[in-house]
C-alpha cells in the first residue's frame, strides 16, 4: 500500500487533505440520509395523529355508538411516537458530538452516512477529532509544514480508511487506527534512523572540510618561506613520530638519509645527482641548530657549479634564523676542492662576468628549489613571493 512507502512532504500533505475531504463527504451524506429518515418518521407520526383526531371528532359528533379506537391501536400509536422522539434525541446528541469533533455543522445524507448514527461511539468521535484537528493544523501551519504537522495522527486516520475502504463501525475504525499507530511508529523510527544517518554524514563532511582548514589556521605564520623550511626540518627531526619523514624527504629528487634526527645539531638534505641540470655538480641544504635548539641557527643552500676550466664555483645562499636576510656568497675551488682561489682575481683572469652567475644561482633558487618546496608543503608563499626576506651580497664579488 502507498502509505508503506517513504512519504515526501507534498505527498503527505495531499494524502491528509484527501482523507479529510473524503471523511467529511461521507459524514455529510450519512447525516443527510438520517435526516431524511427522521422526516419520514415525523410525517408518519403526524399522519397517524391526524387520523386519530379525525376519528375522535367523529366519535364525539355521532355519540358513543359511532366509533371507538381499539386499545392495541392506541398503544402502538403511543409506542411509535416514543420511538420517533428517542431517535430524534439520539440523532441530535450525535450531531452535537459530531460538530464538536469535526467543527462541521452539516449532516450526512448518503446511505453509508447512516452507519454513523448506528455505530457512533467514543472510537469514531476520537478518530474524527484526530482527522479534523490535523486538517486544521495543516491549514494554519503551511509555512512551517514539515516541523509542526502531527503526521502520526494523519497517518493513523489514512491507514484506517485505506484498510477498511469505508467507515464501517466503531470497532472497525478502532482496529484500523490501532494498526495505523503501529505503522506510524515504524515510519517514525525509520525517519529517525535516516535523520541520524544524515547527521552522521553531515558531521563527517564538516570534519573532512573543517579539519584541514583548522590545521592551516593554527599553523604558525612564518615571515618568509625560508623560515618555513627552517622550522619544518627542525620539528621533523625532533619529533619522534616524524623523525624519519621530513617534508624535504618527500621530494623524489632528494636522496634518502641514512640517519634520522639531529646529529650534533646538523642536518643535510641533498639532491640526487641524476636529477640536476647541466654543469650543476650538487645542490645541498645544510641546517644548523646550535645545542639542538632553534635559536641562533641557520640554513644554507650550497650550489656547486662546474666552470669551463673544470674548477668549481660554489654559490652559497645563507639564511640566519629571524634575520629576514638571504645572503649570497660565491667561492671558487679546484675540481677536487683541495685549493680555493681568490674570487675577484679568478674572475678577472678568466674574464668571467659575475652577473651571469648571479642569474644562474638565483634562477635555480626561484625555478627549482622553491617550486619543489611548494609541491610538498602547504605554504602561503609563492615562487615570486618569498615573504619578508631581502637578498643581499651582489656587491661582494664585483671584479
Amino acid at each position: 500500500m502507498r502509505y508503506l512507502k517513504e512519504f515526501e512532504p507534498a505527498e503527505l500533505k495531499s494524502a491528509a487533505s484527501h482523507a479529510v475531504n473524503w471523511v467529511s463527504n461521507k459524514v455529510s451524506q450519512a447525516a443527510n440520509w438520517v435526516g431524511t429518515q427522521v422526516n419520514k418518521a415525523r410525517n408518519w407520526a403526524a399522519q397517524q395523529w391526524n387520523n386519530y383526531q379525525q376519528r375522535r371528532v367523529s366519535y364525539q359528533a355521532s355519540g358513543p355508538q359511532a366509533y371507538y379506537p381499539s386499545a392495541s391501536f392506541y398503544a402502538s400509536q403511543q409506542q411509535a411516537q416514543a420511538q420517533a422522539q428517542a431517535v430524534q434525541r439520539r440523532q441530535q446528541h450525535i450531531r452535537d458530538e459530531y460538530t464538536q469533533a469535526t467543527g462541521l455543522k452539516t449532516t450526512p445524507k448518503t446511505r453509508e452516512g447512516g452507519n454513523l448514527f448506528r455505530n457512533w461511539g467514543k472510537a469514531l468521535q476520537k478518530m474524527y477529532k484526530h482527522v479534523c484537528t490535523t486538517a486544521k493544523r495543516i491549514g494554519k501551519q503551511t509555512a512551517n509544514f514539515l516541523k509542526k504537522v502531527d503526521w502520526k495522527k494523519v497517518l493513523v486516520t489514512a491507514g484506517g480508511i485505506g484498510a477498511s475502504g469505508a467507515i464501517l463501525s466503531g470497532y472497525d475504525a478502532y482496529s484500523s487506527g490501532k494498526g495505523g499507530w503501529a505503522l506510524a511508529g515504524a515510519i517514525e523510527r525509520d525517519i529517525m534512523n535516516k535523520k541520524k544517518t544524515i547527521y552522521a554524514i553531515t558531521l563527517l563532511i564538516l570534519l573532512t572540510v573543517l579539519l584541514p582548514v583548522t590545521l592551516l589556521a593554527l599553523r604558525p605564520r612564518y615571515s618568509n618561506i625560508f623560515e618555513e623550511i627552517y622550522h619544518d626540518e627542525y620539528h621533523h627531526a625532533t619529533t619522534a613520530f616524524l623523525r624519519t619523514n621530513s617534508t624535504l624527504d618527500n621530494l623524489p629528487d632528494i636522496e634518502d638519509k641514512k640517519t634520522g634526527g639531529l646529529l650534533y645539531g646538523v642536518i643535510s638534505e641533498k639532491y640526487k645527482k641524476e636529477t640536476l641540470p647541466e654543469h650543476i655538480v650538487s645542490i645541498v641544504y645544510n641546517f644548523l641548530y646550535p645545542n639542538d635548539q632553534l635559536k641562533n641557527g641557520n640554513i644554507s643552500i650550497i650550489i656547486n657549479y662546474r666552470l669551463e676550466s673544470s674548477d668549481i664555483l660554489q654559490m652559497s645562499y645563507l639564511y640566519e634564523h629571524d634575520s629576514n636576510l638571504l645572503k649570497r656568497e660565491f667561492r671558487v675551488f679546484s675540481e677536487s676542492f683541495q685549493q680555493e682561489y681568490a674570487l675577484k682575481q679568478y674572475f678577472r683572469e678568466n674574464n668571467l662576468n659575475c652577473k651571469d652567475y648571479f642569474e644562474i644561482g638565483d634562477n635555480l633558487i626561484k625555478e627549482r628549489l622553491i617550486p619543489d618546496w611548494l609541491r610538498v608543503y602547504p605554504s602561503r608563499f609563492t615562487k615570486d613571493n618569498w615573504g619578508h626576506v631581502v637578498l643581499v651580497g651582489e656587491e661582494s664579488i664585483h671584479p
